[in-house]
């Protein structure tokens, strides 16, 4: 399925060209392999990882999360607040998000949830 996507050009294949080291036993796979790709494309980054984000940070790449996608989403009218919340929740349920960030993005959320028909 997922060569069917690289096949009609959905998902583009990229191949890390230079090598970070320390960088690459400091994090995981997922995590230095976008941190290159975004650095070497100077592209902003998905990524909740704490670690991950803190080390994109030093290397000067926007960095947004999950959450923060959502509540851009929320924003821009793509969503409502409803799926909103039942998204935030998922995540603050299976412990990736923590429970102040969670009620932090509720109230962020909840100025948008009037403007929606």
């Amino acid at each position: 399925m997922l060569e069917g996507y690289v096949d009609s050009n959905k998902i583009k294949v990229l191949a890390i060209e230079n090598e970070d080291l320390p960088l690459k036993s400091f994090l995981h796979a997922g995590e230095y392999e976008s941190i290159l790709l975004a650095r070497t494309r100077r592209e902003f980054l998905l990524m909740d990882e704490q670690k991950g984000r803190l080390v994109a940070e030093q290397n000067h790449i926007p960095v947004i999360t999950t959450a923060g996608i959502l509540l851009l989403l929320l924003e821009q009218k793509v969503i409502n607040y409803d799926h909103y919340g039942k998204n935030l929740a998922k995540y603050a349920a299976r412990g990736w998000l923590a429970s102040d960030i969670y009620q932090k993005y509720l109230q962020a959320g909840k100025k948008y949830a009037e403007e929606l028909p």
